[in-house]
């Protein structure tokens, strides 16, 4: 599961999809705009305007050379809970929302679930 669907978290989507993993699920409440697509290197101007999440999963899909299982939930993170969390192998943090990050921590320490966290500097 991927927290976040902007332009790191659809990286690091690419990334295991590309690496084969066979199911990635991205969280976001967010909707695609520009800034989304000049930094995405899955993103395109057509999806503007479009759930986040569910663009960026959809991108993943069509990118990935095998068969893959992608998901995107139009979600806040501490809405969902660790409940959810539980369902996933490992959960990557890839959002700049406070709120978000430190719900990813929270819910997969409580759901036993690792976690990964990544941002970017100097953006």
């Amino acid at each position: 599961m991927i927290v976040g669907a902007g332009p790191v978290a659809c990286g690091a989507a690419g990334c295991l999809a590309g690496m084969g993993a066979g199911c990635v699920c991205l969280v976001d409440p967010g909707t695609v705009g520009p800034a989304d697509v000049a930094g995405s290197p899955l993103l395109r101007a057509c999806d503007e305007g479009m759930p986040l999440a569910e663009a960026a999963a959809r991108r993943t899909c069509d990118a990935s050379v095998r068969s893959i299982e992608c998901a995107g939930m139009e979600a806040s993170l501490p809405r969902l809970g660790s409940g959810f969390v539980s369902g996933f192998d490992a959960v990557v943090c890839a959002t700049a929302s406070a709120v978000e990050a430190e719900s990813a921590a929270w819910c997969s320490a409580a759901a036993g679930v690792p976690l990964v966290a990544c941002t970017t500097v100097g953006a």
